[in-house]
């Protein structure tokens, strides 16, 4: 019996070359990008239900928006309740991301080589 505990070697199974490859490999032709921009490009339709706070009714409205703007505003209710995450996604498209920016005096360093400076400065 090939292969096992402590008994591989070699000649177990197929090798790794380019002469041994599946043959109908499925290779998007179109980039990510490409299929996910047309992808939020489309209109979608949703049902909203909510009640009217000035009437106290139950209400369903059909909207139809394209996706883009239907994931913008699931993420901005998402921030709206407190989701740390989305929040954070939300601030950083409206401000930038904020940068942490480290400057180094000239005085904040001490280079030492044998607990002597070196070429004798100070």
């Amino acid at each position: 019996m090939p292969g096992g505990y402590k008994n591989i070697n070699g000649h177990d199974g197929n090798t790794f070359a380019s002469n041994n490859q599946p043959k109908n490999r499925k290779v998007s032709s179109k980039p990510l990008k490409e299929l996910l921009l047309k992808e939020l490009s489309k209109k979608e339709e949703i049902i909203v239900s909510g009640f009217d706070v000035v009437t106290g009714k139950f209400h369903k409205i059909r909207v139809s928006m394209p996706t883009k703007r239907m994931i913008i505003a699931a993420l901005c209710r998402k921030a709206a309740r407190g989701d740390n995450v989305a929040i954070g996604i939300v601030f950083d498209r409206i401000d930038g991301k904020v940068s942490q920016h480290t400057d180094f005096g000239q005085d904040d360093i001490t280079i030492t080589i044998n607990g002597k400076p070196p070429n004798g400065q100070y």
